[in-house]
């Protein structure tokens, strides 16, 4: 599992926002399962976002990049115009498709402990 974190919280709210704007902005090439079948037409195939190893084998730092910059030699584009909380949210619905959005926000959660346990009584974190 990578070790960056979504900073957005892992909600019914921010699922149902990822799950929207993924529909609009991904579905034609991913698929609405994630797992694209012989009718999208890409080369290469696009992954496939409903296999664990996949999503556990990716950042969500990285995800969130990729979304944002896109990966043109593999034809994906750019969606930098998304507000990063509309990213985020499609990170954690991307991770819904595979069954590891709890997994990545339990670990993000348990990260945030560790990081303000380890603080100076009276430091803020970020």
């Amino acid at each position: 599992m990578g070790s960056s974190y979504n900073p957005v919280p892992l909600t019914q709210e921010s699922l149902d926002a990822g799950k929207k704007t993924y529909q609009l902005a991904c579905m034609a090439c991913h698929s609405a399962t994630g797992a694209p079948g012989p009718t999208i037409a890409m080369r290469p195939t696009a992954p496939h976002f409903n296999r664990p190893e996949w999503s556990r084998s990716r950042s969500d730092t990285e995800l969130y990049l990729t979304i944002q910059m896109g990966r043109p030699m593999k034809g994906m584009p750019s969606w930098k115009h998304l507000r990063p909380r509309e990213t985020w949210s499609i990170i954690h619905f991307i991770r819904s498709l595979s069954g590891t959005a709890e997994e990545f926000a339990q670990a993000a959660e348990k990260a945030a402990n560790a990081t303000s346990q380890d603080s100076p009584e009276g430091a803020s974190t970020p």
